[in-house]
């Protein structure tokens, strides 16, 4: 896609979440909003926001695990790849930063790291895929299965959880340094890291551990913040739908998912929490990519072509 191309599609994007977000905020009235919103409880909103704390140290200690066989990272140095990406996450389409950060692993000018790096890099965002529907399955066995919203979230969770399992069983192979530099050898070799990372199974059920951690972490934020806007939700509750939503805001549709997110959150939680606190949450839900990519901003001049190989 040329510049311009992109620069259009990225207005298109814009202007969608733009209208999406009148529309809603309309709808349910600014009024209200505005109002929940100065009444929130600053010691539960207080504690959403530092949950970006260890929710940010998880997801570069998880990055340390997963590039170990690649590229030997320091803390310091995976938290700022980790920001990098979050920042790109505002201007790709369902979070693919998150996978791009894969390219800051790149050894050699031949491609061969930088495509093992992305290849690592997909790997560990389907596993966020399914550590987020993990807690979505669990979550729908404490609640009565009479909403057709917890049947679907539970077949949904549950064929993403059995589909990645299944892709973790599949022998696959990894090239070797020695591969030919065409186009077969660059894909062999992508594969590599994560054939190595699967190869180790203390690190392969860290990487799994660590992933559960940080999604159970990132609802927990979301769980605090409805008890900022003073609701009542069951912890049970909102983990069967928030994850819904999120997975719609991946959807390429609006930009960083603003204003899909949100109307997901009204349909799936504006029944039984008020069309207000849903709205609330959706504006939380876009904080979260906010506050990591201000973060990110400063760490995306220190990575380039020079430093990626």
């Amino acid at each position: 896609m040329t510049p311009s191309g992109a620069g259009l599609r990225r207005a298109a994007l814009l202007a969608v979440s733009f209208a999406l977000l009148v529309w809603l905020w309309h709808d349910v009235g600014g009024g209200a909003l505005a109002s929940l919103l100065r009444e929130l409880d600053a010691a539960w909103f207080g504690a959403a926001l530092f949950l970006f704390v260890p929710t940010t140290l998880v997801t570069a200690w998880r990055w340390q695990i997963v590039a170990a066989d690649t590229r030997v990272l320091g803390l310091g140095e995976a938290l700022r790849m980790v920001l990098a990406a979050s920042a790109a996450n505002l201007f790709l389409p369902a979070k693919l930063g998150d996978v791009g950060k894969g390219a800051f692993l790149a050894e050699g000018p031949d491609g061969g790291g930088r495509a093992e790096g992305l290849a690592l890099a997909l790997f560990e965002k389907l596993a966020d895929v399914a550590a987020l529907a993990f807690w979505m399955v669990v979550a729908c066995f404490f609640l009565p299965p009479v909403r057709e919203a917890e049947q679907i979230a539970f077949v949904v969770g549950l064929g993403i959880v059995s589909s990645f399992g299944i892709l973790c069983l599949v022998p696959i192979g990894g090239g070797s340094a020695d591969d030919e530099s065409d186009e077969a050898g660059v894909i062999r070799r992508a594969f590599r890291g994560v054939a190595l990372l699967r190869a180790n199974p203390r690190r392969f059920a860290l990487v799994l551990a660590s992933s559960l951690l940080l999604w159970g972490l990132h609802l927990l934020q979301f769980q605090c913040a409805a008890w900022a806007a003073a609701s009542d939700a069951a912890p049970a509750f909102l983990a069967s739908r928030i994850p819904m939503a999120i997975f719609v805001g991946l959807l390429p549709i609006s930009f960083a998912g603003v204003g899909t997110r949100d109307a997901a959150l009204l349909y799936l939680l504006g029944p039984f929490l008020g069309e207000p606190v849903a709205l609330a949450l959706g504006a939380f839900a876009t904080l979260r990519y906010l506050v990591p990519a201000a973060a990110g901003m400063l760490s995306i001049s220190g990575f380039g072509p020079s430093r990626a190989g």
